[in-house]
């Protein structure tokens, strides 16, 4: 009678006990990211300006045999057309104590580029951080613990437009180069030679030149009248 009651029991108070176990949390892995700063915010890709993710994790009591954390970030706009992923490996010498705790720091840089190399435009961007603890087996690093998603959005800004001031009109005086003079004409020098123009008549002939002097005979010296008007005493 007895073991009956307990077997009903236990079958009355089984759905309680499984519901529990479902709605119980399961336990944090040893290796949580705590905190991820981004800076600077917002951001503005360019040539001189990066993005970087200040990544602080909370390491473990016990590393068992891991000397290498990583950290990595995939970075993508919700379209998810824009994707970048960011990595970083450091060895766990630099462990600072908070609070009680072992913690990390690795800083992850994007030159905000997407994954064809091309700055990406304005808009919100989603990151999702996860670290791994790592350990090297025949050449190879291998994860031995991997810590959850930190998950964020990015701001990421137009560049500024350049300022404009206020243009000043600078009138320019217009200068005029006066046409140049002719130059100056000597009153007292010879006019200058010109060619006669050329004639197509022929050459006067020695016809015209025996019939100018019959019209204009030349008197003899001798038949010259003397001072009274008579002819002189050689002439007669």
């Amino acid at each position: 009678m007895g073991v009956v009651a307990l077997a009903l029991l236990a079958w009355l108070t089984a759905p309680e006990e499984i519901d529990a176990r479902r709605k119980r949390p399961p336990a944090p892995p040893p290796l949580a990211i705590v905190n991820v700063t981004p800076s600077p915010v917002p951001f503005i890709p360019g040539p001189e300006s990066s993005l970087t993710l200040t990544v602080t994790v909370e390491l473990p009591d016990s590393l068992g045999g891991a000397e290498i954390i990583e950290v990595s970030s995939l970075i993508g706009s919700p379209s998810e057309r824009s994707i970048r992923f960011v990595v970083d490996r450091q060895t766990l010498d630099d462990v600072v104590m908070e609070d009680g705790k072992p913690l990390k720091r690795i800083t992850l840089i994007w030159d905000g580029k997407d994954q064809h190399r091309r700055y990406v435009r304005p808009g919100t961007y989603a990151y999702a951080v996860r670290a791994k603890l790592m350990v090297e087996q025949n050449g190879f690093l291998q994860a031995t613990t991997v810590s959850r998603f930190e998950r964020g959005t990015l701001n990421v800004a137009p560049p500024p437009e350049a300022a404009v001031e206020p243009s000043t009109v600078v009138t320019t005086p217009t200068t005029v180069t006066p046409p140049t003079p002719p130059a100056p004409v000597d009153a007292g020098a010879p006019p200058p030679v010109t060619s006669p123009p050329r004639s197509d008549s022929a050459p006067s002939t020695d016809t015209d030149t025996d019939a100018g002097a019959s019209a204009n005979p030349r008197t003899p010296d001798d038949a010259r009248p003397n001072a009274a008007g008579q002819p002189s005493d050689d002439a007669t």
